[in-house]
């Protein structure tokens, strides 16, 4: 329903925040409801950043809560440009070009946004902040390498399916998602089992396996239903069902991405590989 409202920041000519509720019908309910919770997220974000940089003496923190600032801001005004191709208070819809592109890129902002407040919040933990050094284990530089491998495949992946999901009749981009999914999907769980496995002394690191492996998991078979809902798909106008796989399938996408995330940064911070000589 991204396109059910014509004008940004106007709606339907209307102060976004003053649209009449009882026009919110149809396509129009979605496309006006995620911008107002968008600019909730984004005053919430905004005073989160005033309140570290005032108040969180740590510098690493503080540069990602201003991270974090600077892409909800550009991830709003790139979700308007990409309704009217412009900035423009242009109200009519034939004066408007809407940039499937700049969806692309507003999708994949969003997942990395989210990651970045998981990362503020884990490096403003009590254990990451005050916890023991880190162990040395003989195990920790090979899996630093496959953290940032998973890592790394599943930001790839979360691109392709944002071109997938807003190019939808691009074949290769959608053979591509698919079959980069199995890429995905080792190099992820193989990662996943060794930090439940290996290290056996963290039960963090073990609960955060089995939930990055349950996780990536659950996403292929979503993949699979989403590929189903495509294929069977006999008009442009989506079911009820095939938009809640599809975007079920979006959203474990970036739960996955965070989720790798956290295991990456945990390792790091409970491990560390022997010196060498």
């Amino acid at each position: 329903a991204g396109l059910a409202v014509p004008d940004w920041p106007q709606t339907y000519g209307y102060n976004m925040f003053l649209y009449p509720l009882s026009r919110m019908t149809g396509g129009i309910y979605y496309e006006h409801a995620h911008r107002l919770i968008g600019a909730l997220v984004g005053l919430t974000t905004l005073s989160f950043a005033a309140y570290v940089s005032l108040s969180i003496p740590r510098r690493a923190v503080r540069v990602l809560a201003l991270i974090a600032a600077v892409l909800v801001v550009a991830q709003g005004v790139m979700g308007g440009v990409r309704v009217t191709g412009q900035l423009s208070l242009e109200p009519d819809p034939a004066a408007l070009s809407p940039q499937r592109i700049l969806a692309v890129v507003h999708g994949i902002t969003a997942q990395v946004f989210l990651t970045v407040l998981v990362i503020v919040t884990t490096l403003s933990h009590p254990r990451w902040q005050g916890g023991l050094p880190p162990a040395e284990h003989p195990a920790a530089r090979t899996d630093r390498r496959w953290g940032l491998a998973a890592l790394h495949v599943v930001l790839a992946q979360i691109v392709l399916g944002a071109i997938v999901r807003h190019y939808p009749q691009q074949t290769h981009a959608l053979l591509t998602h698919l079959g980069f999914a199995f890429v995905v999907l080792g190099i992820t769980a193989v990662y996943a089992m060794r930090i439940r496995g290996v290290y056996r002394h963290e039960p963090l690191l073990r609960r955060l396996g089995t939930l990055l492996l349950g996780a990536v998991s659950l996403q292929v078979l979503l993949g699979f239903a989403a590929l189903g809902v495509v294929m069977m798909r006999k008009s442009h106008d989506p079911t009820a069902g095939g938009v809640l796989i599809t975007t079920a399938h979006q959203t474990l996408g970036a739960i996955v991405f965070a989720l790798s995330a956290l295991c990456v940064l945990w390792h790091r911070r409970l491990n560390r590989a022997p010196a060498t000589v």
